[in-house]
This record gives C-alpha cells, sequence and structure tokens, in this order.
C-alpha cells in the first residue's frame, strides 16, 4: 500500500531538458520504498554519436576505478544520459544515449576513459557534495570536470523470504535503474546475510541495481518482493580510488 498521495511533478529553474519527479512512500512486504528525484536529460537534438561500443557492462581490469572526464556542454544542448539522483551524495549514470554531450566526449576518449552507464559521479569541476547540488553545476554548462568512478557490483543471493522478510528500507526514483540503501534493519535477512559475509556486506548507499537479474524499476522491484520466494540482489557502488 502507498502512503502520502499521487505522483506529482514540478519543474525547476534549470534549462527545459532536465526534470524532476516526487512521489509517495511505498511499502512492499518488508522492504520500505520510497521514491526520490531523478534526472534524464535524454532528449537531444545534438550531433549523433554511432557504435561507440561501451556498454558497461563488463569492464576490462586494466580500466582505471578512478578518472576525470572533461565534457563540453553547447548552450541550449544536452548531456544524453539518465542520472540517478540519490539524497547522499551518489550521483550514478543510469543511461547514456547515442548522441549527446557525453556520446560525443566518448566518441574522442581512449576506451578505458570513456563514460558507461552504472559509473558513478563523485565530483562536478573539482567540487564533491551532495548528488543534488552535483546534478545542478552541471546545468551551467560549457567545460565541465566530471570526477568518475567505477561502479563495483556484487551479488547477494539466496535470499529466502519464506525465512522473515528482507529487513530493507530503500528510495528509487519512477524512472530510476536503481534502488538506494536507505537503512539495513537487525531482523532481517540482509543483516544475517552481513553477519555470515563480512567481505560481502550490504551498506547504506549501496545500489540495487537488478533483482533475480532483472532491472529494478520500481514495478519490477514491488512484483519480485512480493512474488518471488527466493531473491538475488546485484547491488553497487563507487570502486576505491
Amino acid at each position: 500500500p502507498s502512503r502520502g498521495g499521487a505522483l506529482f511533478e514540478r519543474r525547476s529553474r534549470a534549462p527545459a531538458w532536465m526534470f524532476f519527479r516526487l512521489c509517495c512512500w511505498q511499502s512492499c512486504d518488508g522492504v520500505a520504498v520510497q521514491v526520490l528525484p531523478s534526472v534524464c536529460a535524454l532528449e537531444s537534438d545534438g550531433p549523433r554519436v554511432e557504435d561507440l561500443a561501451v556498454g558497461g557492462r563488463t569492464l576490462e581490469k586494466h580500466w582505471p576505478p578512478a578518472f576525470s572526464a572533461r565534457v563540453q556542454l553547447a548552450k541550449g544542448g544536452s548531456y544524453g544520459v539518465c542520472l540517478d539522483v540519490t539524497p547522499s551524495d551518489l550521483l550514478r549514470i543510469s543511461k547514456i544515449q547515442d548522441r549527446g554531450a557525453v556520446a560525443v566526449y566518448n566518441s574522442s576518449a581512449e576506451e578505458h576513459l570513456r563514460l558507461v552507464e552504472g559509473d558513478f559521479i563523485v565530483s562536478v569541476n573539482g567540487e564533491a557534495g551532495q548528488a543534488q547540488a552535483k546534478a545542478d553545476a552541471m546545468t551551467l554548462g560549457g567545460s565541465v570536470e566530471l570526477g568518475i568512478r567505477r561502479a563495483h557490483s556484487f551479488v547477494v543471493g539466496d535470499l529466502d523470504r519464506s525465512r522473515g522478510r528482507l529487513g530493507l528500507d530503500v528510495t528509487m526514483h519512477p524512472t530510476s535503474q536503481a534502488a538506494v540503501i536507505k537503512q539495513v534493519l537487525s531482523d532481517g535477512l540482509v543483516e544475517a546475510h552481513n553477519r555470515q559475509n563480512p567481505e560481502r556486506a550490504v551498506k547504506v548507499g549501496d545500489m540495487i541495481v537488478a533483482v533475480n537479474g532483472q532491472a529494478t524499476t520500481p514495478k519490477d522491484l514491488q512484483r519480485l518482493l512480493r512474488s518471488t520466494d527466493r531473491l538475488e540482489l546485484t547491488l553497487a557502488r563507487p570502486s576505491e580510488a
């Protein structure tokens, strides 16, 4: 059941391609889900770049875990990306289109320095801080230096809901590709996993990027949590520099 009301949309003073949506809290069978802002900039009339072959699914071992990318955003242009904006400092690239400022950057960058889906933006023009502040700074345009961390991903499997509740408090946006963990409850299956597997412990701030191998849209997340007895969570966090 949901709490708080219906979906709302508001427009900011940012350029027209930036949009924000707010939604209510929802509770899903042992998981509290809050829907929070996301930023999407997919619409673009900029140059189209074909066959970048960056994918973002399998990163080569020699790729650096952290690097800087200088992206040129023309006046009135678009980055051509969707960003998952969290209530903390995490800003994640969830979608890269084949046109826009990021695609143009990727077309000339060396392969190991290209931006890929799943990368985390940890600073903008040398400034770290909250995710929303970094997203806002990106709207200023011009020459923008992005501090990037590759994603560290891991899997937590064999979570048997017949033995108890998951015990997670998460947030996500209606169009997001990831759910952010706000709290790991002490009496849930995930906390039990953490005690048994400290090297793969789920932490506050980790992102759930797939459930049983499926992308975690809010609809999919709720459906899987309600209808699936055994769950496998794929999680991601920024790699250590």
